[in-house]
């Protein structure tokens, strides 16, 4: 913390020149140090302050002291100033005996700090809360390095993990004994992350306890240490190409990928040797050794890293041939590889494997490394109508992971998409997008259009639910509700559910997309108080959202927040929208006619357990419809109705 002290030493040099020799240079140094002091050295102290605050209370109290602190402070510095010049009368002599006072307060203040920051930290240590992304620890402080030791020294193979990243990107001679100690770590992963650290202690050799990790039990642990010898023992590189010929397959499979890195990153090591060669090499020899099932397995999933990691283009099929693989474990490595080359022959492939449960996480990940070259390639794939809603759908979750404006502009075209669910999931990655990529503009005049449709989808809805709940006989027949077995009661209560989960997801929807044009987190906070039981709560979201639509959204919006009973709702909003479903049969028409498979459903099951022929003309059109489901219910229907009773 002694870059705290430069400032304030700085300014109490020129206070005690001020006093005993009132000149212009006793100014102009308390001036100069202010002014080169404050914004670098300073400055820099206060925010290794911040590291061991975790980031939430970080970002809300650095916000509060930066805007309104600092100001307030100089503020009232001026006040006290003109206070003890103007009205008091003092010398100049007799406020540097003022300011000498507030600056040992403040000296007093850094060395309490120091022992705060100190006990922060420890305490950020043993609960893993330190910002590594953003990492400014100061291993060069005594008790911050005491505080590692510490750790480094302990059992808790969580902090320890956590202790070595913050280490790994600084040199300090203090940790290497601990260092030796943690290389016989019964832990893989802290044995990884030491290796991965040593490569930096160039003049400390390692070699007799890195040497005999090459027997460890963990790949990961090989690999990096065949990597460290490599580089720092005298016949590392022949020992490498020797173990390539090991017995041991997963020696060999350490040797190989070692080799790889070797080549992704060394130049000299690049020209010396023919990788490609070596690849083929070593495949032929998997092909031709006795290899059981998991042995080619591991075998396979390890040459798609390591072509991830050589990038040449002649090794390409080979990794294409492996993204088809029988094997969920190989395509997973594989898919990671073509991600690492970016090679855009590849994206095809990894576009098919979305719809595959199992691995389509590993394959939106892998598309996600290309970034914005292939937006235009997801939105071909998108806007193809014979491509599978699945595949269609993890492109909308994968466009909302690329900060681009081509994302949005992909997306704000398919925002009034026939598909609800589609729908929902592209105006889900919009707001994705906006609370990411704040510099993304969408397009207002769309979102303006989309708000009243789906305010007015969401009154249809609302208007075919009483339909149902009112039922009491079947238009064109003669029997009640009691006389229909129980399959109709139950279709009946699928429908009821079906339109009362739309309903759910309509207002969502709309929720949603007023959080595109609006604060995000404002409306999602009043959506909670929407659909809250807690009548307060209930009323002041429609008091707040009264006050912050636009007149056009708050005349459709406010009605169907304010009003939760059905007919009521209807009363409310039948001359804002033309519609009129006054009878069942058009309800039941309006649905099969509708663009959600899941309502025609139901509607179909409902009518087929009716055994009611009126709708005989509607359901010979969804026979042959492309949703597998709605073929299925509307055969039942057909078959339903021409059973005799």
């Amino acid at each position: 913390m002694a870059s705290l002290s430069f400032l304030p030493v700085g300014i109490f040099i020129g206070a005690v020149g001020i006093l005993f020799q009132p000149a212009l240079w006793s100014a102009v140094f308390i001036k100069v140090s202010d002014g080169s002091f404050k914004h670098s050295i300073y400055k820099a102290g206060l925010e290794l302050l911040y590291v061991p605050i975790s980031s939430k209370v970080k970002n809300r109290v650095k916000s509060f002291i930066d805007i309104f602190i600092d100001s307030a402070a100089t503020g009232i510095g001026g006040i006290l100033l003109i206070a003890f010049t103007a009205y008091l009368g003092l010398q100049v002599q007799y406020i540097s005996f003022i300011v000498i006072g507030f600056i040992t307060f403040w000296m007093y203040l850094i060395m309490r700090v120091r022992r705060e920051y100190v006990h922060s930290f420890r305490q950020a240590l043993e609960k893993r809360s330190i910002d590594l992304d953003v990492q400014m620890v100061n291993v060069k402080d005594a008790s911050v390095v005491e505080s590692l030791v510490k750790v480094l020294d302990g059992q808790n193979e969580r902090q320890i993990l956590y202790a070595l990243h913050i280490v790994e990107n600084v040199k300090n001679e203090e940790f290497i004994p601990y260092f030796r100690k943690l290389l016989h770590s019964p832990s893989a992963e802290i044995k990884v992350q030491v290796l991965r650290i040593l490569n930096k202690y160039e003049g400390v050799d390692f070699s007799t306890e890195i040497e005999q990790l090459l027997q460890d039990e963990s790949f990961e642990v090989k690999v990096q240490a065949l990597c460290y010898m490599l580089h720092y023992s005298q016949n590392g590189r022949e020992t490498l190409f020797r173990l390539l010929n090991d017995s041991d397959h997963h020696v060999r499979s350490a040797a190989f990928l070692c080799i790889a890195y070797e080549y992704r990153d060394n130049k000299e090591f690049r020209e010396r040797i023919d990788a490609k060669q070596v690849f083929e090499q070593f495949v032929d020899q998997c092909y031709r050794m006795d290899l059981n099932e998991n042995e080619f397995l591991f075998a396979k999933k390890n040459m798609a890293e390591v072509i991830g990691t050589l990038k040449i283009p002649d090794l390409y099929p080979f990794l294409t041939n492996l993204l088809n693989d029988n094997s969920q474990e190989v395509k997973r490595a594989a898919m990671r590889s073509a991600g690492f080359t970016r090679n855009l022959e590849f994206v095809p492939v990894l576009i098919k494997h979305l719809k595959e449960k199992h691995v389509r996480l590993h394959a939106r990940d892998a598309l996600k490394e290309y970034g914005e070259e292939i937006v235009d390639i997801l939105a071909r794939h998108f806007e193809d109508q014979s491509e599978d809603k699945r595949i269609r759908i993890e492109i909308i979750r994968l466009l909302a992971s690329i900060g681009s404006q081509k994302s949005v502009h992909v997306l704000d075209n398919h925002l009034g998409h026939s598909d609800l669910h589609v729908r929902y999931e592209t105006v889900k990655a919009l707001n994705k997008l906006k609370v990411r990529f704040s510099n993304l503009k969408l397009d207002n005049q769309s979102l303006h259009s989309r708000i009243i449709d789906e305010v007015k989808y969401y009154n249809w809805m609302v208007g075919l639910l009483p339909q149902q709940k009112a039922f009491s006989t079947v238009e064109g027949g003669d029997k009640s509700s009691d006389e229909y077995p129980d399959g109709f009661h139950l279709a009946r209560n699928l429908l009821m559910n079906a339109l009362i989960e739309k309903l759910d997801v309509y207002l969502k929807l709309i929720f949603r997309l007023l959080g595109l044009r609006y604060s995000s987190k404002e409306i999602y906070n009043a959506y909670l108080g929407v659909v809250s039981n807690k009548s307060d709560l209930r009323a002041n979201a429609v008091e707040f959202l009264d006050n912050i639509l636009d007149a056009d959204f708050k005349r459709l919006i406010i009605p169907i927040i304010e009003e939760t009973a059905p007919n009521l709702l209807i009363q409310k909003t039948r001359h804002i929208h033309d519609f009129n479903l006054e009878i069942e049969q058009k309800s039941i028409q309006f649905l099969l006619k509708g663009e959600d498979n899941w309502l025609k459903v139901c509607a179909l099951y409902y009518i087929a357990e009716m055994k009611n022929d009126t709708y005989r003309d509607k359901v010979l059109k969804l026979e042959d419809d492309t949703d597998s489901l709605v073929k299925e219910t509307a055969q039942y229907y057909l078959e339903r109705i021409d059973t005799p009773a």
